[in-house]
C-alpha cells in the first residue's frame, strides 16, 4: 500500500497512527513500527521513494519495563512502569508527549540492599532518585563513557 498524505492525515485522525516532531523531523508510529515522514537532510518522504516503517530506527524504541522520563515540555520527571511496549509517554501535568528515544540504562543500588534498573531520557551529569523500597535519596552519575547512570560510588567498588 503506497503512503499518501491523505493516508497519513485519515491515520491521524482516527487514532490509527500518532505523529510527533524531534527537532525538524517528523516521525509517525502505528504502536508496532516508528518511521520518518521528514527530515532535514531528505526531502518529504513520498510512497514512490519510502514506504512507511522501511525506515524505522534502533534508537526510537520501543521500550517497555520500568522508566524515569522527564517531559520535554514542563521538565517535570516521572517515574513509572511501561507494561507495553511504547514510543512515548504524555506527561500527567501538561499533558503533552515526549518521544522515547535514545534511552540509558540506569542501574541504582541503596544502601538499603535493594537494586533498581530503569531506562531513563535524562542528560544532566548527575541526579537523585528515592528508593521506592525505604525513600532514601540515592545520588546517580554518568559512567565513564556516558552511556549508563550509576549509583555514585559503585563503578569503582567490585560486586
Amino acid at each position: 500500500m503506497e503512503t499518501t498524505l491523505g493516508t497519513v492525515v485519515e491515520k491521524c485522525q482516527s487514532g490509527a497512527w500518532k505523529a510527533y516532531s524531534r527537532g525538524e523531523s517528523i516521525y509517525l508510529t502505528d504502536g508496532q513500527t516508528i518511521g520518518v515522514l521528514y527530515a532535514p537532510d531528505m526531502s518529504v518522504m513520498h510512497g514512490d521513494r519510502e514506504r512507511f516503517g522501511e525506515n524505522e530506527s534502533k534508537n526510537l524504541g520501543p521500550y517497555k519495563g520500568f522508566m524515569i522520563i522527564k517531559c520535554e515540555n514542563c521538565g517535570v520527571v516521572k517515574g513509572f512502569c511501561a507494561k507495553q511496549p511504547t514510543y512515548s509517554y504524555k506527561c500527567n501535568d501538561c499533558g503533552e508527549e515526549t518521544p522515547l528515544e535514545e534511552l540509558r540504562p540506569m542501574y541504582m543500588r541503596c544502601k538499603c540492599g535493594k537494586d533498581y534498573r530503569y531506562l531513563t531520557n535524562l542528560k544532566t551529569n548527575m541526579f537523585t532518585k528515592d528508593c521506592i523500597s525505604c525513600g532514601a535519596p540515592v545520588d546517580m552519575e554518568l559512567n565513564g563513557r556516558k552511556t549508563a547512570y550509576v549509583t555514585i560510588g559503585e563503578r569503582s567498588r567490585k560486586r
